[in-house]
């Protein structure tokens, strides 16, 4: 394959992303190749996010705007795919080999996506890939913790026939998890490029924060997740357990999704409201 023939569009869920927005744009139009087609989706930011999206959009016709309402909160986890899939469902590409979900706070080289696509060149197999999320603390690069297999969220590669196969995103906390889990289960493999490194300009959860009370006064980064226990193999998959940020003594309460991915039929499951 002609890796500069390679077609790849990109959603992007943003949420008062104004301090970052510019430079994950301009990582995008500086790429060697560029996108057939960015949905950047305003999930109903209260700063300038939804201008600066327009600004780029009105110079750039495969840059396209969709402003949401603004619930009056951030909702992680499945709020997050909510806002994907607004913008997947007005994608214009129909012949994309590659789909993108990539958040607005971040920068990276210009050769980013064209590396990322060699290595699913070299490995027929891979269907879910991405770079590693890195921070500049105190003027060191500093790298978030990861097992190879996962792609962190903010940056996530999909082979069309792998995201055809899981059907999208699990519209749940967890989703960044799951689609892996899924995407294992059918054969597919996923894991991360450590060489490649975006740069993270705010930590992740940052946005979300929960107070020192509800923590017992430990700091740490609220996530919709902390983190998820999942039965070893062999599938299939029965169920998962979260760990949330809770105001509990300990600061987490536990929560269980049972029926969480039928093998037989290809399809997900539903999880109660935590």
């Amino acid at each position: 394959m002609n890796l500069s023939a390679t077609r790849y569009v990109i959603v992007t869920p943003a949420r008062d992303e104004e301090a970052h927005l510019r430079n994950t744009i301009r990582s995008i139009l500086g790429q060697t190749i560029l996108p057939a087609e960015w949905i950047i989706v305003n999930d109903g930011s209260s700063d300038r996010t939804g201008e600066i999206i327009d600004e780029y959009s009105a110079q750039y016709p495969w840059i396209r705007a969709v402003h949401r309402t603004n619930r009056g909160f951030r909702k992680a986890g499945g709020g997050v795919v909510d806002t994907f899939n607004d913008g997947y469902l007005i994608l214009t590409c129909k012949d994309w080999d590659f789909i993108v979900k990539l958040d607005g706070d971040l920068s990276f080289e210009p050769n980013y996506f064209e590396s990322c696509f060699a290595h699913f060149e070299r490995e027929p197999r891979l269907g879910v890939g991405g770079g590693v999320m890195c921070y500049i603390e105190n003027g060191k690069k500093s790298f978030e913790a990861n097992p190879a297999f996962h792609v962190r969220g903010a940056t996530k590669i999909y082979k069309r026939a792998c995201w055809d196969a899981i059907g999208g995103f699990w519209p749940a906390p967890g989703w960044d998890t799951m689609d892996e889990v899924k995407a294992s289960m059918l054969g597919w493999t996923t894991r991360s490029f450590p060489e490649l490194h975006l740069l993270h300009h705010r930590h992740t959860g940052a946005a979300d924060r929960v107070s020192p009370a509800a923590t017992n006064g430990a700091p740490f980064r609220q996530r919709e997740y902390l983190e998820i226990s999942v039965p070893h193999s062999p599938f299939p998959l029965e169920s998962i357990q979260w760990n949330y940020p809770s105001s509990s003594s300990t600061g987490i309460r536990s929560h269980t999704c049972a029926n969480v991915f039928s093998a037989s039929t290809s399809t997900w499951g539903t999880c109660p409201s935590k």
